[in-house]
């Protein structure tokens, strides 16, 4: 229940290295989209290899957890300003999150882990704010 509250009462929620597997937790986090009195930003900062492809090309149990987590439309990520259906974007190496381009599903995912985040603070408050 403080989970819940707690998700009612936010303007942004900042997932650091949850791997949306735990099928209990996941059910809370729909809320953050179904409450139309807030348009609640969500970052995910998450670790992946340098082979790793965007969150729409993805395959596996993470990618899978996030969509039926989060509601949003895998086919508007991108850089933020335009859906690029190309899984040859490198958001790790540049140092850049991707991003949805629909302002109704403000979701952005920043794949260099914690200390790069923290690095790079700046881009990760800029999302949530």
């Amino acid at each position: 229940m403080q989970l819940d509250k707690l998700i009612h009462e936010s303007d942004a929620i900042l997932f650091i290295g949850y791997g949306f597997n735990d099928l209990h937790l996941n059910r809370v986090f729909p809320f953050i989209r179904s409450d139309s009195s807030k348009n609640r930003k969500v970052v995910i900062i998450d670790w992946a290899s340098n082979e790793e492809d965007g969150l729409n090309f993805r395959h596996d149990g993470w990618s899978f957890g996030v969509h039926e987590t989060l509601p949003f439309n895998g086919f508007e990520m991108g850089d933020g300003r335009t859906s690029i259906p190309n899984p040859a974007i490198h958001f790790k190496k540049n140092n850049i999150l991707e991003k949805s381009t629909n302002p109704e599903y403000p979701i952005a995912i920043w794949y260099n882990g914690v200390l790069a985040a923290c690095e790079h603070s700046d881009k990760i408050l800029a999302e949530l704010r």
